[in-house]
């Protein structure tokens, strides 16, 4: 079964039993993730806007051939806590892309000239 996430500013009314449900507050700058049970119970789990990195500027060439990038950040992110959009469509990890150390990605199919690489990640 595929879990359905859902990016909100509130919890709807009608909760989709197990769904995932990021609420996110612009003002704190943080978000709640709710895992909705068989109940229909909200079960939330806190995370922090500092433990999750969003780089906008992959280092690496965009242009039809190269599959390799690298974070600007000399941090790294934690292997297996990237999520990779391209052009705002979400990649998956071994499937549309795979992590090779924790600074580089390399994309099955190489991005276009134009394209825009966004990564989501947990910090080291």
């Amino acid at each position: 079964m595929d879990i359905r996430e859902h990016y909100v500013l509130e919890l709807p009314p009608i909760l989709e039993v197990g769904a995932k449900y990021f609420v996110l507050d612009f003002e704190t700058q943080t978000f709640e993730i709710f895992i909705i049970n068989q109940s229909a119970e909200a079960i939330p789990a806190r995370y922090a806007k500092e433990d999750v990195k969003t780089e906008y500027g992959l280092s690496g060439t965009i242009d039809g051939v190269n599959k390799t990038f690298t974070v600007t950040s000399t941090e790294g992110f934690k292997m297996g806590s990237t999520q990779l959009f391209i052009n705002g469509v979400r990649q998956f990890l071994a499937v549309d892309y795979n992590e090779t150390d924790a600074f580089t990605i390399e994309i099955i199919i190489a991005p276009e000239n134009g394209d825009n690489l966004i990564l989501d990640y947990k910090t080291q």
